[in-house]
């Protein structure tokens, strides 16, 4: 009688989250068994699912496109947006029906910036290009010049207790104290030469109660309140910034673009956070450097960045709470916050809320998502797998749309390297949690060394977890 013999196999099953952000800062075989290869417009708001982002929506339905002239943008008290588009300085307020001209000669294309400025009862807002200097008190019909014949043509400037900071070259000027029109008073307005400066400041930000002035290769701190106590040190490391326009402040910490990604400041060294993306930031050419743009809400830094083309296409997404990044699709050029609502102004001419928490569409219309799994192994190098079932716990709106296809390749995101396993009639989505099988055909996926798994679609989908049961060959 034949002895019955053990099978040459064994099932196992694993459960994952796939919440965990992006991570191509090291090889797909090495990264987190949650983190992602490739993602889309997706969020970590319900971490540790992965959702498709919340939604975009107008800042006003009434305003019309900007100008692809603009070149600069920025905010007044919390209730008006500025632009430069343009030879045109404009506002738009939040009950307004139409734009109203500040100024109309302008340079052309001369980046500017924007800050308020308030002592006593009056705020000015304060609008500084490489040509021109100017300033609005609220109430006057148009925009008056700022400052003296000393006062720098510049764009690099910031306040800080009454003060106005500016830069040109490697000298810091600053204003008389409560006085946006005075630079020349002895012993009150005044400039310092930042005599280590390795090249010409590119940026000036007010931070943990100091001004701090970046060059490409360093930070220089100015401690103090006026000329009589003013001490200038030097931050060690030789770091610095590539973008004005990069440096923000989110979640009490300072955050800017420099030569290999983003960093983070809390007021004692300043260290790189961007590891998991360097694929996309480290892809920036040295003559796009200056298009990185930041902006900030809540725990979430986002980074408008030059990836595919000369100019900016996509939108990487920092969760300061979890440490986690994320990768949306979209084209913006400037960000400005104002109130609790980060604003961004896109390549056509149109401002948007970028976190619109209350949707999950982008102005009416479904948000497309995509996400590639690492290369998934057996637990053993030496074992392969054949996959039998996927099961997906997974909530979605009625009107969303799902494939999800495999690759036997270790990397790349074309289509043409996946095979579809599963679409959306294989679902029946109700908006609430359901538990979904997927049975993988006998002639995919057999006895091979590793996979990757693509899900992409249409809507509002979250993903809490996926559970993997295969087969694996006995050794």
């Amino acid at each position: 009688m034949a002895q019955w013999r053990a099978p040459s196999y064994k099932y196992q099953t694993e459960t994952k989250s796939l919440g965990d952000g992006l991570n191509t800062g090291v090889p797909p075989f090495d990264i987190g068994e949650s983190e992602l290869t490739y993602a889309r417009n997706l969020g970590s708001q319900d971490h540790p699912a992965i959702s498709t982002r919340y939604g975009r929506t107008f800042y006003s339905t009434a305003m019309s496109s900007l100008s692809t002239n603009v070149s600069g943008f920025g905010e007044r008290s919390n209730s008006q947006l500025h632009f430069t588009d343009g030879k045109d300085w404009k506002y738009w307020s939040t009950s307004s029906t139409a734009f109203t001209n500040l100024s109309t000669s302008l340079t052309s294309g001369a980046e500017a910036a924007f800050s308020d400025f308030v002592t006593g009862a009056n705020r000015y807002t304060l609008m500084m290009n490489s040509t021109q200097l100017k300033y609005w008190d609220g109430s006057a019909s148009t925009a008056l010049n700022l400052g003296d014949a000393t006062t720098p043509k510049t764009n690099i400037f910031t306040v800080h207790k009454g003060r106005i900071y500016a830069a040109s070259g490697s000298v810091l000027y600053y204003s008389a104290l409560n006085l946006i029109n005075d630079w020349t008073t002895p012993n009150d307005a005044g400039s310092i030469s930042i005599t280590q400066a390795k090249g010409n400041i590119i940026a000036l930000v007010e931070y943990n109660d100091k001004v701090i002035a970046f060059t490409e290769y360093g930070m220089h701190e100015l401690f103090g309140t006026g000329p009589s106590n003013y001490e200038l040190v030097d931050v060690e490391g030789e770091i610095g910034c590539y973008s004005r326009k990069s440096v923000v402040k989110a979640n009490k910490n300072l955050y800017w673009y420099w030569l290999d990604g983003i960093y983070e400041y809390n007021g004692s060294s300043p260290i790189k956070i961007s590891s998991a993306v360097d694929e996309y930031l480290q892809s920036i050419p040295y003559a796009n450097r200056d298009k990185v743009i930041c902006g900030s809400v809540g725990d979430y830094l986002y980074v408008s960045i030059p990836y595919s083309s000369s100019n900016n296409d996509l939108v990487l997404k920092f969760d300061t709470r979890l440490g986690k990044w994320y990768a949306d699709t979209g084209n913006f050029d400037y960000f400005t916050k104002m109130g609790n609502v980060l604003y961004g102004l896109d390549s056509t001419g149109g401002v948007v809320n970028m976190r619109d928490a209350s949707v999950k569409t982008d102005n009416g219309a479904l948000i497309s998502y995509d996400l590639i799994t690492k290369p998934f192994t057996n637990k053993f190098v030496s074992q392969n797998a054949t996959l039998s079932d996927l099961w997906f716990l997974i909530s979605a709106s009625t009107d969303s749309t799902i494939n999800i296809s495999y690759s036997t390749n270790s990397t790349g995101t074309s289509t043409s390297l996946f095979k579809n396993i599963a679409r959306t009639t294989d679902f029946d989505f109700s908006g609430s949690g359901q538990q979904v099988r997927i049975q993988v055909p006998t002639t995919d996926l057999q006895n091979v060394p590793f996979y990757r798994l693509r899900v992409d679609g249409t809507g509002d989908v979250k993903i809490h977890r996926i559970e993997k049961q295969f087969r694996a060959k006995r050794r």
